[in-house]
């Protein structure tokens, strides 16, 4: 899945999901991504299933709110992230 706000790509790799793609993405998917411009968090699927909504949340907090700048929201995103 792709999120997008503010100009703001977010792909989701919901590791764990039942089915065909239950695997993570290879570091050649992800790296592949990142040159399209799509930062790709991995959450994993028992994470979603226990709080979809603290996953929504930090999620969310990746892409910038209306308005927000792009370099405040990347420094709001690295700050989630460490």
């Amino acid at each position: 899945m792709v999120c997008e706000r503010g100009g703001r790509l977010v792909g989701i790799d919901l590791i764990g999901y039942p089915g065909e793609f239950a695997e993570h993405f290879g570091v050649q998917t992800y790296q592949a991504l990142h040159r399209a411009g799509i930062h790709v968090v991995p959450l994993p699927y028992r994470n979603w299933q226990r709080d979809s909504a603290a996953c929504r949340a930090r999620l969310l907090g990746l892409l910038p709110e209306r308005g927000e700048r792009k370099e405040e929201s990347r420094a709001t995103a690295a700050m989630l992230e460490s």
